[in-house]
C-alpha cells in the first residue's frame, strides 16, 4: 500500500509538471484578473491603529426567583465586556454619529464616501487579556487617524450611554422585583389569616394540650358509665327473673285495674278461693260437692273480673296479656321501669361520649399537618420579608448609583498616523494572486489527472508491474496533416517489433521461457494483431512460432478459421478421452491438427464460440497439448481472453511460463493496478508489458531522420528507400548513430 501511495504522489507531481501548458494558463488568467481588479477596483488605503483597555465592572449582587432558589441572576446584565465592547464599535449607531461628525467638521467632504464606515473598522481582541486592538483604514493617513480619533470619541459618549442605561435598568429591574415580593408578602400573611381562622389555630400547642386534657376527661367518664350501664344491666336482669315477664307485659299487668276498688276486691276474692280450692283438692276428689262448688265460685269471679275488667278498659279487654292486679308487682315493676330508664340514658350518655371522644383524636391528628402548614407559611413569610429588606437597601444604591457616571475604558494607545499603505497594497495583491493561481493549477492538475485517470508515464508502469517495458507500438493518428505515409508507419513498427523482440529474448533466455501468455488492460481493442505481428517478427528470425487463441467464447483471428483443420476445444476434448481411456497420443497426429497461413504461422483456435469454456483448460489434456508444443516450437504465444470478465484467463497464465501485459493508450492507471493485483494474487510471473502509445520515440527520432535526410518531403520516394537508409534509422533509435 504504501508503494502504490509513493506511485501516486510521483505520478501527480509528474502530471503536473507535463501539464505546464494548464498550469501557465491557469496562473495567467489569475494575474489577469488581479491587474483589472488593480486597476479598476483596487483603492491604497492606510491603518491607523489605537490600544484600548476595557475594565470589566462586575456585579456582586445576584438575586434569584422565589418559585426556584437554584437560580441565580447577577443585578448586572453585562456578561463578557470584550465581546460586547467589539459590537458596540461595529455598530450602526457609531458609524452614524462618526459620519456626522466628521461632516461638521470637513463640510467639504461628500456624504456618499462616508458609507459603509463600519465595515473599515477592525477590532481585534487579544486572548486572555481586556484589550482590545482597535485600527481604522482609510485612503490618506491624515484622514484615517481623524476618522478614528472621532471613532473613540464617539465611542466614549456611546459607553458613557450604555453605562447609565444599565444601572437605570438595574434600578427598574429593582424595583420591579420589590414590587412583585411586596405583593407575594401580602398574599403569603392573607394565607396565613385564613389559614388560621379556617382551621381555628391560632396557637397550634395550645390547641393541641386542650384536646389531650379533654381526651383524658372523655376517657375517665366514659370508663364509669360503662360499669354503671353493666351494674343496671344485671339489675334489671334479675327483676325480670323475678317478674317471669318482660318489662312491656308486666306494665300492662299493673296498668289493668290499678286504682279500681271494686276490681281489686274481686281480685281478692278469687285468691282467697283460689287458695281454698288447692288446700281442698289435696285431700277431696273433684266430684266432691264442696270442691265442684268451689270451681263454680272460681268461675264466677272470674266472669265478673272479665265484666268489670270490660267495663273498664273496654277495647283492651280483649288482651291475652291480662293477669290478675298484684301490688307487689306494681312496685316491682316501677322499680324495674326506671332502671330500664336510667339503662337507656346511660347508654346515650355513652355514645355520646364515644363521638366526642373520636372527634378529638380525629382533630389531634390533624395537629401535624396543620402545624407544618402554618410554619411553612411562616418561613415563607420571614424570607419575603428578609428579600424584601435587602432589596430596599439595593434600590436605595441603585438610586445614588444612577446618578453617577462611569466609563469602563481606557486609551492606551492614541491613534497612530500610517507611514505605508495597509496591507494588501497593489505588490501584495499581485503576489498573492500568483500563489492564488499556483494553487488553483495545482487542483487543476490534480483533477485532471483523478478524472482521465491515464497512465501515460512508462515509469509509473514499470513500478506497478514490477518488471521491464519490452517496448512501444506506435499508435499512429489518421489525420490529413500527419507527416507520415503508411510505408513509414510500416518500417516504424518493424523497427518496434524487433525491439520487442530482442528485449524477450534477453528476459526469457534466462529462465528458459517459451510459453508466453498475453493479457490485455482493456476488453475495448483486441490485441490479437500484435500477437500475431509478434510471432510474424519471430518467424522472420527463424523461430518456429505458434499461436494459441484460448477465447472460445468470441474468437479473434478470423483469417486462420477457413483453414482450421480441427477446432481448439474439440481437440482437448479428443485428448481428455485418450488420456482417461489410457490410450497411446500420437505426437505425429496431433501436429497434424495445427493450421499454418501464407506466414508459416502455426495456430490453434476454434471457429464458432463455445460456452463455459472454463472446463477445458483445467484439465490433463490441455497440459499434455503444451508439453507438445513446448517439444515442437520455439514459442508458443496464447492469446487469452479479457481477465475482466472470464476467470479462466489466470488458470491459462498459470499453466504458462509468464505474462505480458499488454497496455493500449486507454488504458488508465486504476485499470493497470487492479489487473496486477489479481496476477499477484495467483502469482503469476509477470516479464514485461507492451505499450501501445501515441506520438512515441520511434516516431519522432523517424522524423527527425527523414528531415535531416531528406530537405524536400514531399519529394521523397519511399518505396526506394534503400536497406542502408532503414538500418541507419534504427540505429539512430536505439542509440547507435547520431
Amino acid at each position: 500500500m504504501k508503494r502504490y501511495i509513493d506511485i501516486q504522489n510521483n505520478r501527480f507531481f509528474n502530471d503536473y509538471l507535463s501539464n505546464y501548458r494548464l498550469n501557465i494558463a491557469i496562473i495567467a488568467i489569475t494575474m489577469f484578473w488581479a491587474l483589472i481588479y488593480i486597476l479598476f477596483v483596487h483603492n491604497t488605503v492606510y491603518e491607523s491603529t489605537a490600544k484600548l483597555w476595557i475594565k470589566d465592572i462586575k456585579s456582586n449582587s445576584f438575586i434569584t426567583k422565589f418559585t426556584d432558589f437554584n437560580s441565580l441572576e447577577p443585578l448586572s446584565r453585562s456578561t463578557n465586556p470584550v465581546l460586547n465592547q467589539k459590537e458596540v464599535l461595529k455598530s450602526k449607531k457609531l458609524s452614524n454619529a462618526v459620519k456626522k461628525e466628521y461632516l461638521s467638521l470637513y463640510p467639504g467632504t461628500k456624504k456618499d464616501s462616508l458609507n459603509g464606515i463600519s465595515s473599515y473598522i477592525n477590532v481585534r481582541a487579544k486572548a486572555g487579556t481586556d484589550i482590545l486592538n482597535v485600527s481604522f483604514k482609510w485612503k490618506t493617513p491624515e484622514s484615517s487617524k481623524k476618522i478614528l480619533e472621532i471613532i473613540l470619541e464617539e465611542y466614549k459618549d456611546i459607553n458613557l450611554e450604555i453605562n447609565n442605561k444599565l444601572k437605570r435598568e438595574r434600578r427598574k429591574y429593582l424595583d420591579l422585583k420589590i414590587k412583585e415580593i411586596k405583593q407575594n408578602l401580602q398574599e403569603v400573611r392573607e394565607e396565613i389569616e385564613k389559614f388560621k381562622t379556617k382551621n381555628l389555630a391560632n396557637d397550634i400547642s395550645v390547641e393541641s394540650k386542650a384536646l389531650i386534657r379533654q381526651n383524658i376527661g372523655f376517657s375517665t367518664k366514659l370508663e364509669n358509665i360503662k360499669a354503671k350501664i353493666k351494674s343496671t344491666k344485671s339489675s334489671l336482669n334479675e327483676l325480670e327473673n323475678k317478674l317471669s315477664l318482660k318489662l312491656d307485659d308486666a306494665i300492662k299487668a299493673v296498668a289493668l285495674g290499678s286504682e279500681n276498688s271494686q276490681l281489686n276486691r274481686l281480685r281478692d276474692d278469687l285468691n282467697k278461693s283460689l287458695q281454698k280450692y288447692h288446700h281442698d283438692s289435696t285431700r277431696l276428689a273433684e266430684t266432691n260437692p264442696k270442691i265442684v262448688a268451689l270451681k263454680n265460685q272460681i268461675n264466677t269471679i272470674k266472669e265478673q273480673i272479665e265484666n268489670q275488667i270490660t267495663l273498664t278498659l273496654g277495647k283492651y279487654s280483649k288482651k291475652p296479656e291480662i293477669s290478675v292486679f298484684d301490688p307487689v308487682r306494681e312496685d316491682i315493676i316501677k322499680k324495674f321501669a326506671q332502671m330500664q330508664s336510667d339503662y337507656i340514658g346511660l347508654l346515650a350518655e355513652k355514645q355520646s361520649l364515644e363521638e366526642s371522644l373520636k372527634n378529638n383524636e380525629r382533630q389531634q391528628a390533624k395537629i401535624p399537618q396543620k402545624k407544618l402548614v402554618l410554619d411553612n407559611l411562616h418561613q415563607e413569610e420571614n424570607n419575603l420579608s428578609n428579600a424584601f429588606d435587602e432589596l430596599r437597601k439595593k434600590q436605595m444604591e441603585a438610586k445614588i448609583q444612577e446618578a453617577e457616571s462611569i466609563s469602563n475604558f481606557s486609551i492606551i494607545d492614541e491613534p497612530t498616523l500610517p507611514g505605508s499603505p495597509a496591507f494588501p497594497n497593489k505588490l501584495h495583491t499581485l503576489l498573492l494572486a500568483f500563489l492564488a493561481g499556483g494553487i488553483l493549477s495545482i487542483f487543476a492538475s490534480i483533477s485532471k489527472t483523478l478524472v482521465e485517470d491515464v497512465c501515460n508515464d512508462l515509469s509509473f508502469i514499470e513500478k506497478i508491474t514490477r518488471a521491464d517495458i519490452l517496448g512501444v507500438i506506435p499508435w499512429f493518428k489518421r489525420e490529413e496533416e500527419s507527416s507520415l505515409y503508411d510505408e513509414d508507419e510500416k518500417n516504424i513498427l518493424d523497427i518496434a517489433y524487433k525491439n520487442i523482440i530482442s528485449n524477450l529474448l534477453v528476459n526469457c533466455c534466462k529462465g528458459d521461457i517459451k510459453i508466453l501468455s498475453f493479457a490485455s488492460t482493456s476488453i475495448k481493442i483486441p490485441e490479437s494483431h500484435m500477437i500475431y505481428d509478434l510471432a510474424k517478427a519471430y518467424r522472420s528470425l527463424g523461430h518456429r512460432t505458434i499461436i494459441l487463441d484460448t477465447n472460445f467464447q468470441s474468437p479473434s483471428y478470423k483469417h486462420f478459421q477457413k483453414n482450421i483443420k480441427i477446432n481448439f476445444s474439440e481437440l482437448i476434448l479428443e485428448t481428455e478421452k485418450k488420456i482417461k481411456s489410457k490410450t497411446q497420443i500420437n505426437k505425429e497426429t496431433f501436429l497434424r491438427s495445427i493450421t499454418y497461413d501464407e506466414n508459416d504461422i502455426a495456430f490453434l483456435g476454434n471457429t464458432e464460440p463455445v460456452t463455459e469454456s472454463y472446463k477445458y483448460f483445467g484439465t490433463l489434456a490441455y497440459s499434455q497439448i503444451l508439453s507438445f508444443l513446448r517439444e515442437e516450437f520455439d514459442w508458443v504465444l496464447i492469446d487469452l481472453p479479457p481477465a475482466q470478465i472470464f476467470s479462466e484467463s489466470f488458470i491459462i497464465s498459470k499453466q504458462s511460463d509468464g505474462l505480458i501485459i499488454l497496455a493500449d493508450k486507454f488504458a488508465s492507471f486504476s485499470e493497470i493496478h487492479s489487473m496486477v493485483k489479481n496476477i499477484r494474487k495467483f502469482e503469476i510471473p509477470i516479464i514485461g508489458t507492451i505499450v501501445r502509445q501515441e506520438n512515441t520515440r520511434i516516431e519522432r527520432e523517424y522524423e527527425r531522420y527523414l528531415q535531416y535526410k531528406y530537405k524536400d518531403r514531399d519529394t521523397l520516394d519511399i518505396d526506394n528507400l534503400e536497406d542502408d537508409d532503414l538500418n541507419e534509422i534504427e540505429d539512430i533509435i536505439n542509440g547507435g548513430k547520431s
